[in-house]
């Protein structure tokens, strides 16, 4: 009896030495490794384009002023005894005027006179007018003025006891008070270059017109009388309100360039 329980005891113990000996359970946790993240594509840098600059138009040599009548006008002008009913801008960029009665051939007086003041030295002022004049004394006109009682202009105009009667292009001049007209040129188209070059080395002034603004005739040349102090541009039914029938004149640009 007592050798089983010896031998229970002894075969517990080697139970126990055997599971002692037992390498002890390592746990290892592995941690799952996260699947890289995809960085996103690269954009694709646009490509620049720089903006074009827009280099200012040059002013043609000689010029020393122009005004295209776009919208407004440039700096410089004075519009003596204003109507603002009467003047305005067309949508294809020309001065229009409604003639008023009185002008300055008759009256020393005329409503809407655009007016600056003229440069030094020799110069040319041109313009481009249509005015549909059918009436007698109406007229489109550019100037070179000293004073009302003294001035010179070239117009396109009607006048039947004009010579050569009826539409035409003239010109009127007034000095010291006294005015007149000189013969014309029979010219019935609406539209005409006007031009006037003021000579102040070889005292004269002429003025011209042309049908295309490149072939240019010259209608007259006078004597420089007078002190060249304003330019500028115009039109009147120059009647006195006689004639219920107003002029409508169209001026596409004014330019003031140095008499070459």
């Amino acid at each position: 009896m007592y050798r089983n329980r010896l031998f229970i005891g002894l075969l517990f113990l080697l139970t126990l030495s055997v599971v002692a000996c037992q390498p002890k359970e390592t746990i290892i946790v592995v941690t799952a490794t996260p699947a890289p993240t995809e960085l996103p594509t690269a954009t694709s840098i646009p490509t620049v384009i720089p903006t074009a600059t827009i280099e200012p138009t040059p002013t043609p040599e000689g010029q020393i002023f122009y005004d295209g009548f776009e919208k407004e006008l440039q700096p410089g002008w004075d519009v003596e005894n204003e109507d603002t009913l009467k003047w305005a801008f067309t949508n294809d960029g020309w001065l229009k005027i409604v003639a008023g009665d009185d002008c300055l051939l008759s009256s020393a007086f005329q409503k809407n006179l655009f007016l600056q003041y003229a440069p030094e030295g020799n110069f040319v002022i041109e313009t481009l007018i249509k005015a549909d004049a059918d009436t007698n004394f109406q007229q489109a006109s550019i100037y070179i003025i000293e004073d009302t009682d003294n001035y010179f202009t070239i117009n396109r105009g009607y006048c039947l006891p004009c010579k050569p009667g009826g539409a035409g292009i003239y010109s009127d001049y007034a000095y010291k008070g006294e005015w007149g007209s000189f013969s014309g040129r029979s010219y019935k188209d609406e539209a005409v270059y006007l031009r006037i070059a003021v000579n102040r080395d070889k005292k004269e002034i002429i003025a011209y017109y042309s049908a295309d603004g490149e072939k240019w005739t010259q209608l007259r040349k006078i004597p420089m009388s007078i002190n060249v102090n304003q330019i500028g541009l115009g039109t009147s039914n120059c009647d006195g309100g006689d004639i219920d029938d107003n002029l409508v004149a169209e001026f596409d640009y004014f330019e003031v360039s140095v008499l070459e």
